[in-house]
């Protein structure tokens, strides 16, 4: 449970909104308020696939689903993802809107 609440902290956390470690976030809430289109999603994908590999080093990404309702201006993100070396596996939804 402490690692689905880290991911989830980290992503709903804005870069610079935290004193003392102003790179720490993944800065998704900034990402909803943009204009949401099929390359945004596909770099949102991407994006945080890196930042999981690069900030939690222990966790396997197995899945990224980016779902959008562009006349909502809503985004889904569903984060699966295994703890390395252990038998942990588990899943993060994040949604906006």
């Amino acid at each position: 449970e402490a690692i689905k609440y880290n991911l989830i902290n980290y992503f709903l956390t804005n870069p610079g909104e935290r004193p003392g470690n102003p790179n720490f976030g993944g800065g998704l809430r900034n990402f909803v308020f943009s204009q949401i289109t099929q390359g945004n999603l596909e770099f949102l994908r991407d994006d945080i696939q890196t930042k999981i590999k690069e900030e939690f080093p222990e966790i396997s990404v197995s899945t990224v689903e980016v779902n959008s309702i562009p006349d909502d201006n809503t985004v889904s993100v569903n984060i699966g993802y295994f703890v390395e070396n252990t038998t942990i596996e588990d899943e993060v939804t994040l949604n906006f809107s």
